[in-house]
């Protein structure tokens, strides 16, 4: 939807490889409209001394989250809930090293 209708798409909470992949399906959507989407991005950098110790923290930070919070917008707005959207919460499940408990608490919604 929001290649269809927005002028702006604003995110947050992705990694590289999450973000490159809506913007292009974002893209695309536009161009099927004839139109162009410009994006805004609101980065998080978890900075500590070894790639170990900030993995250590984004699994402290997964493992407090509100999943229900998190996503339940998706059932507000079926757009929201693409294959991105779901392929974007198992890269943070995994990197996070919580994997299957994670997505089965995010996919009881």
């Amino acid at each position: 939807m929001a290649g269809r209708v927005s002028d702006w798409y604003f995110s947050n909470g992705k990694d590289f490889d999450g973000i490159t992949e809506q913007i292009d399906e974002v893209s695309a959507e536009a161009a099927r409209h004839d139109r162009r989407v410009r994006f805004g991005l609101n980065g998080f950098l978890i900075a500590r001394d070894t790639a170990a110790e900030a993995k250590e923290v984004l699994r402290e930070i997964v493992s407090k989250a509100d999943v229900d919070a998190v996503g339940g917008h998706a059932h507000l707005d079926s757009s929201v809930d693409t294959p991105a959207f779901r392929r974007g919460r198992k890269r943070t499940a995994r990197v996070a090293g919580q994997g299957k408990a994670f997505r089965r608490q995010a996919d009881r919604r």
